[in-house]
């Protein structure tokens, strides 16, 4: 009986501890049902960039909910304990600033957060065929882009490689706020059943004398297994990488473009200088040019204009599409403009 009293005690409070810790937030019970959902498979599709922790903006709970009874399977094995961390991006046909569309201008987007998109969603349409699209912006320079399945039915691996461009004021480390001195790259990933959600993810401190990358990697293999016509049992394996990296880069606003054109000779033929509301939003390339050379600049602490980035555009090369220069969009975000060429 002694043994008896001493549980009668002890367990309420157990029970009361737990609901403290609980009401502070330190200790998170998820509901019971959430224990007997699947994992679907997921495969990281890119990063949503913030400079503030994700979960500082608001998003709603019922995505959340709506995601566990999708998914829902007494039998599967539980899902992820980080399912509370999700934000899930909504599959929308409407416009949103910053977001590439996809067909039909459906698209995912992240309605509750302030971030940049850069990530390479999958997308079924009512046919059941699938495509796979970039999220458009102007805030990261894509320098390198790899969104490829070599099976119709496999979701494409993904390798995305781009240069976020800020001012000096997002650099320092000391004075000013701390949101423009940290960045935060939260993964983005996209599950077996299409589900497109972002985590929390790695922050970075920027310093004001050095310039910073983010990447981040990940692969898993597949093994699919069939008997060939001879009755042999047999496996193959199929490897699904995720490659992201973003270069993070202190510069000024574009003051001045200079763009000269050359022949094929590397005679000059025209050399031009314009600002960022000066230059056509188309530029007219002479007939006779063979390549450019574009120039941008902005003013030192002297006032003296320094090259900023220098790029060469050659005829014929379907990269060499635009004049791309950089405006401030007002909070030391430098947003990427560009004249289109007109070979």
């Amino acid at each position: 009986m002694k043994t008896e009293k001493k549980l009668l005690i002890i367990v309420p409070g157990i029970f009361l501890i737990a609901f403290i810790l609980g009401a502070i937030g330190i200790l998170r019970l998820p509901p019971e049902s959430w224990a007997k959902q699947p994992e679907p498979e997921k495969r990281l599709i890119g990063v949503l960039i913030t400079f503030r922790p994700l979960h500082d903006y608001d998003y709603t709970e019922e995505q959340v909910t709506d995601y566990l009874l999708a998914n829902a399977d007494g039998n599967a094995a539980s899902i992820s304990d980080r399912i509370d961390e999700r934000v899930f991006a909504t599959l929308t046909a409407e416009e949103f600033p910053g977001y590439g569309t996809g067909n039909n201008g459906w698209k995912y987007v992240f309605e509750y957060v302030e971030g940049i998109p850069f990530f390479c969603p999958q997308y079924y349409n009512e046919n059941g065929s699938s495509y796979t699209y970039m999220t458009y912006n102007n805030l990261v320079k894509t320098d390198l882009l790899h969104c490829i399945s070599y099976e119709a039915d496999t979701p494409p691996s993904i390798t995305l490689e781009g240069t976020l461009a800020l001012t000096e004021e997002h650099f320092q480390k000391e004075g000013g706020s701390i949101d423009n001195c940290i960045i935060f790259f939260n993964p983005v990933y996209q599950d077996s059943n299409g589900a497109v959600y972002a985590l929390p993810g790695q922050a970075l401190a920027l310093s004001e004398y050095s310039d910073t990358t983010y990447a981040l990697n990940e692969s898993k293999t597949r093994t699919d297994s069939y008997h060939t016509f001879s009755g042999d049992y047999e496996s193959s394996e199929t490897k699904e990488n995720g490659s992201v990296t973003v270069h993070v880069k202190q510069m000024k606003p574009s003051a001045e473009i200079n763009v000269a054109q050359y022949d094929t000779e590397m005679n000059l033929i025209k050399k031009e200088v314009y600002t960022p509301e000066t230059i056509p939003d188309e530029y007219a390339v002479s007939p006779d040019a063979s390549f450019l050379v574009v120039e941008t600049a902005a003013p030192d602490t002297y006032g003296h204009m320094n090259t900023t980035q220098k790029e060469l555009l050659n005829r014929g090369d379907t990269s060499a599409s635009s004049i791309v220069y950089y405006i401030d969009r007002g909070d030391g975000v430098l947003i990427i403009e560009g004249s289109k060429l007109k070979w």
